[in-house]
């Protein structure tokens, strides 16, 4: 997470995701990929990631609003690489809690 502001009864957190190409081999100049932010099992944003050389990262920000008055540990969001172009496996998902 890397930031949280309250507004109305909302919180409305900015979190910042960091994908990197963990290869040896850069990702064609054609690559179509996203990282997808899941909640309640529904995908509810996107956002686009170029081609990376090996080694190289690239970090995307999301921002997500809850209620003021949610509990602790009562939302969880997942984060999971889509990789449309070329067509392969995509990444393990990854889970927040918060």
């Amino acid at each position: 997470m890397v930031g949280l502001s309250h507004d109305a009864g909302l919180s409305q957190y900015r979190l910042a995701v960091t994908v990197t190409n963990a290869s040896k081999t850069p990702q064609p100049g054609n690559t179509l990929q996203f990282v997808d932010l899941f909640y309640a099992g529904s995908k509810i944003d996107a956002r686009g990631i170029p081609p990376l050389r090996p080694g190289a990262s690239y970090t995307a920000t999301f921002t997500f609003h809850r209620s003021a008055h949610a509990g602790l540990g009562t939302t969880t969001l997942t984060f999971r690489t889509e990789m449309r172009q070329p067509v392969c496996a995509d990444a393990p998902e990854m889970q927040l809690t918060f």
